[in-house]
C-alpha cells in the first residue's frame, strides 16, 4: 500500500491495457478477481503489459464516444484511480455489469478517473500492496 498524508491506497492491476481502457471509458464498473477481498477504499489502477487487440476493436465505439482528451492504451502504468466499494458474487453486481461479471469475486467500483499523465510502474497481477 502506498501511505500518503496517513491515507493508505491499495493498487490493482488488471492484466491488459485494454481492461484498463474499459474501465475508464466503457463503463466498466467490476474488476474480476479469483479471491474475495474485504478492502474498501481508494485504488490505483495499474494497465498490464497485453493489448487485447481483438476487445480494444470491440471497446472502440464505447472509448471513442468519450471527449477528448482520453489516454491512448498505455501498458505497464498507473493510468487511473478509483474507490472500492464492494467485493460480490457476479449474480450481485450492480444492474448494467452482468455483461463485465465473470467471477468468482467481482470488485465493484466508483469514482473512476483516468489520471492526466499516466505513471510508468512495474507491478504484477492482482491487489498489490506497496
Amino acid at each position: 500500500m502506498i501511505q500518503q498524508n496517513a491515507v493508505l491506497i491499495s493498487e490493482i492491476s488488471v492484466d491488459s491495457a485494454t481492461v484498463g481502457l474499459a474501465i475508464l471509458y466503457a463503463g466498466k464498473r467490476v474488476e474480476d478477481r479469483i479471491w474475495y477481498s474485504s478492502y474498501r477504499g481508494p485504488l490505483l489502477i495499474r494497465a498490464g503489459m497485453k493489448v487485447d487487440e481483438d476487445s480494444l476493436e470491440a471497446l472502440r465505439t464505447d472509448i471513442e464516444a468519450v471527449p477528448e482528451p482520453r489516454l491512448p492504451a498505455y501498458r505497464g502504468a498507473i493510468i487511473g484511480t478509483a474507490i472500492v466499494v464492494n467485493c460480490v458474487r457476479p449474480d450481485a453486481v450492480p444492474v448494467g455489469q452482468e455483461s463485465w461479471a465473470m467471477g468468482p469475486w467481482c470488485y465493484v467500483l466508483a469514482d473512476v478517473r483516468p489520471l492526466e499523465k499516466p505513471l510508468p510502474y512495474k507491478g504484477r497481477l492482482g491487489f498489490l500492496s506497496s
